[in-house]
């Protein structure tokens, strides 16, 4: 290997270190965003009693816990999937841009959920429909690596990738099938989310038994 080709190898390495730093500290305030409608009320509490604080704020706390376990669930997943990359190319960094995107757009869908006296129909639709968006780029960034062998450390098999694209179309089945109950009854669509997690499990089951 040449000099050059060292140097290269070297600033390509330091790109995506600093790409998945980038992606990290983005996650990290779109987690913080999530808290800040509850301390604008808790600021505006006053003498309040917190018991009838948090029975007025019911449907703000659910949506603060939802989304931040949809955010450390998908931020999980795409963790697992950049420890495994050795290099990148540019439609990988757009798929990634694409990622964080619809990861910083949640707190909107979340404070659109819980801005009225209970869940909507419209707002449970759109946080669904938002959720289905980051499971579709993750996924998208899932196939790339997949379909690139050369952005792989030696340790990521082609199996290993096969696994992670079963476990992101059962979320995306799961999205949608949570989108279409919504319609009919959002309580119901928000909890067929916990179904996200299953998916999780399910993945590590079989990692556990190869």
């Amino acid at each position: 290997m040449s000099e050059f080709d060292e140097q290269h190898g070297v600033a390509r390495s330091r790109t995506l270190s600093r790409t998945t730093a980038f992606t990290d500290a983005a996650v990290a305030i779109a987690l913080t965003l999530l808290i800040l409608p509850l301390v604008d009320v808790a600021g505006a509490a006053g003498d309040t009693p917190v018991g009838t604080l948090l029975d007025d704020s019911e449907s703000q706390i659910f949506g603060f816990l939802l989304s931040f376990a949809v955010i450390i669930r998908y931020w999980s997943a795409h963790r697992s999937s950049w420890e495994g990359l050795r290099d990148y190319d540019e439609v990988l960094m757009g798929l990634n841009s694409l990622w964080l995107l619809t990861i910083i757009f949640l707190p909107f869908s979340t404070a659109l959920l819980t801005s009225g006296d209970g869940l909507s129909r419209g707002g449970a639709v759109f946080y669904i429909a938002t959720l289905l968006a980051i499971g579709l780029t993750g996924q998208a960034m899932a196939w790339r690596i997949y379909r690139r062998p050369a952005l792989r450390a030696p340790f990521v098999t082609d199996a290993m990738m096969r696994g992670r694209l079963r476990q992101g179309n059962a979320s995306l089945v799961v999205l949608l099938a949570s989108t279409a109950l919504a319609v009919i009854n959002p309580t119901a669509g928000l909890f067929a989310l916990l179904l996200l997690a299953a998916t999780r499990i399910r993945l590590r089951s079989h990692r556990r038994v190869a």
